[in-house]
């Protein structure tokens, strides 16, 4: 789970809307994201994450709320994981990924126009600081930029 998503920082526009229009009040409950990985040395993992999420948000135009804008969006990504301190049930890592957000875009205007439309473009994480707790079954919490947020944290089974 993470919050505060590249979407909601970069605005991305929508493809749907006229040019003159503006995205305010971004609101989201979270990203939710799977990850798998694969251990290809003692401090590399490489691997791929699928998530989804919901960002709703104002549509203003002439300094006007003229309706909503909701964007579902699902990313696909592949990542690498870097462990540079490891003990027995406790590690620091960082991770670079790299994929694609696809979904649509739906707007409810105030005087009663709707419409969707697909939104798509290209994302990335970068994340300098990462904690697992735990060995079999671990939690996790990270600090970085990106598709899965600023802070994100959930838990981690290795089969």
């Amino acid at each position: 789970y993470g919050n505060f998503t590249l979407d909601q920082f970069l605005n991305v526009d929508s493809k749907i809307l006229p040019q003159d229009y503006s995205r305010s009040e971004l609101s989201s409950k979270g990203a939710l994201f799977i990850s798998f990985s694969h251990q290809i040395s003692d401090f590399v993992l490489s691997g791929a994450s699928l998530g989804s999420n919901k960002i709703t948000s104002d549509i203003i135009q002439n300094n006007q709320t003229i309706g909503i804008l909701n964007r579902y969006l699902y990313t696909l990504s592949i990542e690498a994981d870097f462990i540079y301190f490891r003990r027995q049930s406790f590690q620091l890592y960082a991770i670079a990924g790299y994929g694609y957000s696809a979904g649509k875009d739906e707007y409810f205007l105030n005087n009663g126009e709707t419409g969707d439309g697909f939104i798509g473009f290209m994302v990335f994480q970068v994340t300098p600081l990462a904690i697992r707790i735990g060995n079999r079954i671990a939690l996790f919490s990270e600090l970085g930029f990106g598709y899965k947020g600023i802070a994100s944290f959930g838990f981690t089974y290795k089969l």
